[in-house]
């Protein structure tokens, strides 16, 4: 660190270990005594503030994702470590401190390529995790903050009918799977949640299922809730119900693993893979002719704009639903067209009775 003066002005050369260069800063002085008085109280000022330790992007994702696992629901969990790891596949292992504006934005832009979604999706996920990056005083900053990802468009969710779910039934050949997906329409639970959905949590007497975290799930709202049965749901979980329940989980099975009183399982303590679940509802769409852009999560969306369409109030779906924030449930509150065309027809009624009491007064 030396003054050095240029255009009757001083400076203060000096190295900055945060941003690993060498950078001038203008002291504003044009005496030298006023000069060193600056560099004294500069130098104070840079041995006071912490520097950021130095870590590396791969052991920052490694910590990061640990962090992530104890805390969070596993899909989350797995979104983390996608978002770190393609970073990392874009730009290598090297300091966290390196992923600046412009490396980050190039970033973006090659998987917008390929997804806008997929680009936001990463760009809020890697947000979160550079502001704890700050906290654990890895980053002095969030470069982050300064990059905007272009808007995209909200698509209302998609959602099917009774008769819609009874068609993809129809085409759906495994008995377990038609249950599933018979439970994830009346229900509105998460995929996530049915497939660790054990028997502990079913209360058939008080027509309830509990939905809360254990030693090998996490909620995505870290809270639980009671999720009423309707006759449907009811029945068929009655049927479901074992003669006689593992009363040891948590020993090996047969199959390896963990044996649990699943609701949904492979074997004998087993539960079902997400994509195996999410492949056999796709399969049963294409069969039974319906839209490509339903998706196992439409069975949710379904229960909601169900619920909704029949009058029932948005803070209650909110509650069935386990939704933290009212506004995510808002979504559910638009109507179909044919509703539309019902509620003019209605007026028109309300129209015509009016003049046929008024035709009658005279």
């Amino acid at each position: 660190m030396f003054l050095f003066k240029r255009c009757g002005k001083f400076y203060v050369d000096y190295f900055d270990e945060t941003e690993n260069r060498r950078k001038r800063i203008s002291t504003h002085a044009t005496r030298k005594d006023e000069a060193l008085r600056f560099l004294s109280e500069f130098k104070d000022k840079l041995s006071q503030s912490q520097k950021p330790q130095f870590i590396s992007l791969h052991k920052f994702a490694d910590s990061y994702s640990e962090y992530v696992r104890n805390r969070h629901s596993e899909n989350y969990f797995l979104t983390v470590e996608r978002s770190l790891g393609a970073l990392e596949s874009f730009a290598g292992d090297i300091p966290l401190k390196d992923a600046d504006r412009r490396l980050l934005e190039a970033f973006f832009d090659s998987v917008s390529e390929k997804s806008k979604n997929t680009a936001n999706l990463y760009h809020r996920t890697l947000a979160a995790a550079f502001s704890k990056a700050i906290e654990w005083n890895c980053l002095s900053d969030n470069p982050l903050k300064k990059i905007k990802l272009s808007k995209i468009p909200k698509k209302l969710p998609v959602f099917i009918t009774e008769t819609e779910l009874d068609s993809i039934l129809e085409h759906t050949a495994k008995p377990d799977m038609k249950d599933f997906f018979t439970l994830a329409f009346h229900t509105g639970l998460r995929l996530s949640e049915l497939l660790n959905l054990e028997w502990q949590a079913v209360n058939l007497a008080e027509r309830t299922i509990k939905v809360s975290n254990t030693e090998t799930f996490t909620t995505k709202s870290k809270k639980e809730r009671m999720v009423p049965l309707n006759q449907t749901a009811l029945e068929m979980l009655t049927r479901r119900q074992p003669k006689v329940f593992n009363l040891c989980t948590g020993g090996a099975s047969a199959f390896g693993g963990e044996t649990r009183n699943y609701v949904f399982q492979r074997h004998s303590g087993l539960r079902y893979e997400r994509d195996f679940v999410s492949k056999e509802f796709k399969k049963a769409v294409r069969a039974s002719g319906l839209s490509e852009a339903l998706h196992f999560h439409s069975l949710r969306h379904s229960t909601a704009s169900n619920m909704v369409r029949r009058g029932v109030p948005i803070a209650v779906v909110k509650e069935v639903l386990g939704h933290s924030d009212i506004s995510t449930t808002m979504i559910y509150s638009h109507v179909r067209r044919e509703d539309l065309a019902n509620a003019v027809k209605m007026l028109e009624g309300h129209r015509q009775s009016r003049q046929i009491d008024l035709t009658n007064a005279f």
